[in-house]
């Protein structure tokens, strides 16, 4: 075989692959949002599993968090540049803020509301606010929910099985149709 036919058939049997991985992660992502549970499939040849994002309080923009640490508390130190401790950001993150909604009333006022069941849809993002209702530039609360990864794993049977049947392909050992049909 031709090293442009071996680059063509490379290229085709890569697109096939990443076009195949594709149909079985828009699978389990479909039956993740009709079953509104993760997927778990242990088939003969391997597992498909699925990721699910937690929801939570992460920093928008550093520099807008630290001007209003620095305002509001004592955390913010200033070295070469400004800081805040982890611990207190995260403990921070987890107690004194919370996800809300930003309106304004027909007299013009703004205000603030929690979200509404139906507002809190996976990966919506919200403003948050402090224990005072205040708004916290630089954080967001993002909803769980959504999918945030999808594994593909053969098994390790399936695994060598492939790499014999392709190595014999590539050879010129088996045809497609064999090939295709080998494990």
């Amino acid at each position: 075989m031709k090293r442009t036919e071996l680059l063509r058939l490379h290229a085709l049997h890569k697109a096939a692959a990443e076009a195949l991985e594709a149909k079985l992660k828009n699978a389990a992502l479909d039956e993740y949002t009709e079953q509104d549970t993760a997927v778990s499939w242990r088939l003969s040849h391997g597992l498909v599993t699925t990721g699910i994002q937690a929801g939570g309080v992460v920093t928008s923009n550093r520099e807008d968090l630290l001007d209003y640490l620095e305002e509001h508390t004592a955390a913010v130190q200033r070295i070469e540049t400004r800081d805040v401790s982890g611990a207190f950001l995260e403990s921070f993150m987890d107690k004194a803020v919370a996800p809300v909604v930003v309106e304004t009333d027909s007299d013009g006022n703004t205000f603030t509301r929690p979200p509404l069941e139906q507002e809190m849809t996976p990966g919506a993002t919200f403003p948050v606010a402090d224990a005072e209702g205040r708004i916290v530039p630089g954080l967001q609360y993002v909803t769980g929910g959504r999918v945030s990864s999808i594994s593909i794993r053969l098994s390790d049977a399936t695994k060598a099985a492939s790499r014999k049947a392709a190595a014999r392909y590539a050879d010129g050992e088996l045809s497609a149709e064999e090939y295709f049909s080998a494990i």
